[in-house]
This record gives C-alpha cells, structure tokens and sequence, in this order.
C-alpha cells in the first residue's frame, strides 16, 4: 500500500487495506477469515465513506475480531478475546 500511495497520493480515498492475523494464505487457520467483503464494498460505495476496521469471524463458531484499515492494528484491550467489543483498532 505505501507504494501505491507513493505512486498517487489520491489512492488514499480509493484502496483500503486490511491484514487478517492468524488467517492462511486464502482461508482457515486459528484467526478469523470470514468477512462479508461485498457488504463492505458496497457500503463504501453507497456512502461514500471508506471502511476504517471490519469485523472477521470464524466460518465454524461464534465471536470475531476487528480487522483495521492499515496502519492501525486491533489491540486487545481485555475481557473474551472472541468478542469485537474486546478490541480496538489503534
């Protein structure tokens, strides 16, 4: 992402990007992988304001955690680690 914004300061209002910790390379792994992206991108659209965190879950039990917009990362900030309210994005 740094590159591209090197490229073109003005892709800022258009790319977003967001690390999935503890996911494998396309699905799975012990971190949360599922997220509704066209939701996401249609919301954008519709609004017109750019997603700053999204919330994974797991595509076999409840909970999930927020992923953040880079550079901001999700920090734990205490109570169930399987809970979006346990988390922040700083």
């Amino acid at each position: 992402l740094e590159r591209v914004l090197e490229h073109d300061r003005s892709a800022a209002e258009d790319v977003r990007l967001f690390t999935m910790p503890g996911m494998l390379h396309c699905v799975g792994g012990p971190g949360p992988s599922v997220v509704d992206w066209l939701s996401v991108v249609e919301r954008w659209h519709d609004t017109g304001v750019a997603p700053e965190e999204v919330v994974a879950g797991w595509p076999d039990r409840d909970g999930g955690r927020p992923s953040c917009a880079w550079p901001k990362v999700a920090r734990f900030g205490g109570g169930d680690a399987d809970l979006p309210t346990s988390w922040s994005c700083r």
